[in-house]
């Protein structure tokens, strides 16, 4: 922003950006309608419509919170990793590709769909996994992925990096914006920065000598690793010198473990320059901040008006956005279907989301809690 420019931000962006003034960001005020808006929305305030019709649509949208849609979210979301563990745990026969046959099934039309509806959300490490299985069941057509395929095993490291993405991380959807949020977004902000500054970099500081260590010490268990590659004749390794390897080996994990300790308590030490604090500065006034700007986020992507999570973003690119860039492209943006697309989003997003939205939101007593 500029002193005479004509642009404007809006307040939601402006506290999301890292360089947003620390003391705005946490104001107790800012901090207030914040959780507000999150727990009710943005159109919680009594309506201005008399009839009774518009009341209802109003209450109707009202129950339509952020955090209920975000269930939504988080509903789906569990649920595409559930179909994918029982497909891991129990994958289908092994098809031979002929004429006339297909090894596609509910269960894996499911995964292809909702793998590439999560590819439309926000560009994040989250899109990573999703892309791996899309690409696992796309490039195996007419076939499925099985047990003891690449595409099989990339699935099962996708699966992993969904389950610790899920449970784990500030990102949407998680369990962790439903309840005690001012303890777990800390919480997950702080583990993902001891992971980033302070595991990452030791493992990769001692990577070598463990590789070397460990490399030595199955050659020293191993009599005849040469054998069959020379005809020099080797003797058994001495026990001395298998124990010297042993010991390197069981040196390297500990002087990591121990370095990891004294980091932690160093970067927690740094990190909490007051014991007093509480709430969301709990753990350092700079965790506090990332784990607000965590829920500004949030909040953000799901108070905008007419949210699809996945797999209705599909619907709604298919049925809405695709006619609508067809219709720009044409030059047809002021013509009746153009503008009728508009009432078409509406009706479709209550149709399908908001009334999602309205069930779950019996988990808070419907606005009462």
């Amino acid at each position: 922003m500029e002193e005479g420019s004509s642009l404007c931000v809006c307040v939601i962006d402006l506290l999301c950006d890292p360089q947003a003034p620390e003391a705005l960001l946490s104001h107790p005020i800012i901090e207030l309608s914040i959780l507000r808006t999150w727990k009710y929305g943005l159109c919680a305030d009594s309506p201005s419509a008399t009839s009774t019709f518009e009341r209802l649509v109003h209450r109707f949208r009202s129950l339509s919170t952020p955090r209920a849609i975000h269930l939504v979210d988080l509903i789906s979301r569990t649920a595409f990793i559930i179909v994918l563990a029982q497909y891991l745990l129990y994958p289908p026969a092994i098809f031979y590709i002929s004429l006339g046959t297909s090894a596609q099934g509910p269960r894996e039309v499911f995964l292809t769909i909702m793998s590439a509806a999560l590819l439309f959300r926000s560009p994040s490490i989250r899109t990573i996994p999703s892309l791996l299985i899309f690409l696992a069941f796309i490039l195996t057509l007419p076939s499925v992925p099985s047990p003891g395929d690449s595409s099989f095993a990339i699935m099962q490291m996708a699966f992993i990096s969904h389950v610790l993405l899920l449970l784990h991380s500030s990102e949407i959807p998680s369990p962790l914006f439903l309840c005690f949020i001012k303890q777990s977004l800390p919480m997950a902000t702080l583990l993902f920065h001891g992971l980033t500054r302070i595991f990452f970099p030791f493992v990769l500081f001692y990577l070598p000598a463990l590789i070397i260590s460990t490399f030595l010490l199955s050659i020293s268990l191993a009599d005849t690793f040469f054998a069959g590659y020379t005809t020099l004749s080797f003797q058994p390794t001495p026990v001395d010198t298998r124990f010297a390897f042993f010991c390197l080996f069981i040196l390297e994990p500990l002087l990591l473990i121990a370095s990891l300790g004294m980091a932690a308590a160093t970067f927690h030490s740094s990190a909490s320059s007051a014991n007093d604090l509480k709430g969301w500065d709990r753990y350092s006034k700079p965790i506090g901040l990332t784990a607000r700007r965590s829920l500004l986020r949030a909040a953000r992507s799901y108070a905008a008006p007419y949210t699809f999570p996945p797999p209705l973003n599909l619907v709604h690119i298919l049925a809405i956005r695709l006619p609508r860039v067809m219709l720009y492209l044409f030059g047809q943006e002021h013509s009746v279907v153009y503008a009728a697309m508009g009432w078409m989003e509406r009706w479709l997003w209550g149709s399908c989301v908001g009334t999602l939205a309205v069930l779950v939101s019996g988990l808070w007593l419907w606005g009462l809690v």
